[in-house]
């Protein structure tokens, strides 16, 4: 994406859970006028502010029994718009999951985009993919959601409920504990340290599951590794409190410290207000809105026809879970 190592300043990574309100701050974000629009559709043109604007209040405009996630797929910008590239990129992410130590750069294909001097937006629901998008990307600043399960509980509850079953680029850094934990315990002996043992130092490992478990302690080094990724990322990004989104004041002064932080020109607090009644309106509205098979399948192919097979992966993980649960 970036040839010129000097522009990796310029790269803003979001990392929050589904349904933390993601989107709309990439959109509030993306209104400055030095950064990109965050779709491969409008990247490499200079659309104004009340332009950018008038796009996601149109697409507001469209949502109907389920949220449409603002249309942004800033995924494409690492995982590319052309479904071959996609499919390798996919595999190639994978791959580097499983092999941290290796550099993304020679594997990942990246999408190439004209902004000049302006800021990138993407995003990322994974802590695996996230540390893969830092050492792409090292000088690019990650912008972190706290305290996100009231907002998620209020509003996008069936989010919750789908991303404990989420699949491994959906996973937050304690999904994947959990998930060693539960696989841990299941073959632990009686002899066996606790897991938080070690969790704490990995010379706590039993030789008996290095030697019989060859597959969990691969998966405990790597987990190791993330949950110290996890401890440096924590240390340098910018947090962002989701609890905010419950007052639009506070929500106005929030987005304007990170517009400070990361120096995005012309913040408009009259049109991130109108944006935030729009969209706190609309998710409002779905927070009871049940999710039947059908809503999932559209779900899906709205993912297939943007060419997102990272989004369309996680919905369909959503409709079999709902139909093995029925």
């Amino acid at each position: 994406m970036f040839t010129d190592r000097s522009m990796e300043s310029k790269v803003v990574i979001l990392y929050y859970p589904p349904g933390a309100g993601g989107k709309f701050l990439t959109s509030c974000l993306s209104l400055a006028s030095n950064c990109a629009f965050p779709d491969p559709m409008y990247v490499n043109t200079s659309l104004t502010s009340v332009e950018k604007f008038d796009i996601f209040m149109g697409r507001l405009d469209t949502v109907g029994a389920t949220w449409n996630d603002f249309l942004i797929r800033p995924t494409k910008f690492y995982i590319g718009s052309d479904r071959n590239q996609n499919v390798y990129n996919l595999q190639a992410m994978q791959y580097l999951v499983d092999n941290p130590d290796l550099n993304p750069r020679d594997f990942v294909k990246l999408e190439p985009v004209d902004i000049g001097e302006s800021t990138l937006l993407t995003l990322t629901h994974s802590i695996q993919h996230l540390s893969i998008l830092c050492r792409i990307w090292p000088n690019a600043h990650v912008i972190y959601y706290t305290n996100v399960n009231k907002f998620v509980n209020r509003y996008r509850k069936q989010k919750i409920s789908n991303s404990e079953i989420a699949p491994e680029n959906y996973m937050t850094i304690f999904q994947t504990v959990q998930k060693n934990k539960r696989q841990y315990n299941d073959i632990a002996g009686a002899d066996f340290p606790s897991f938080s043992k070690v969790l704490a130092d990995k010379n706590n490992i039993p030789q008996e599951v290095k030697d019989e478990y060859p597959g969990l302690y691969n998966e405990l080094l790597l987990m190791y590794y993330y949950v110290d990724f996890y401890k440096t990322m924590t240390e340098s990004c910018l947090n962002f409190n989701t609890s905010c989104y419950f007052d639009k004041q506070e929500t106005l002064e929030q987005i304007e410290k990170v517009y400070k932080h990361l120096q995005l020109e012309n913040f408009d607090s009259a049109m991130i207000a109108q944006l935030y009644d729009k969209w706190i309106d609309t998710v409002r509205r779905l927070q009871n809105t049940t999710h039947g098979n059908r809503s999932f399948i559209s779900d899906v192919s709205r993912a297939k026809e943007l060419g997102d097979y990272v989004e369309a992966h996680y919905h369909l993980s959503r409709l079999q879970n709902q139909t093995s649960s029925s």
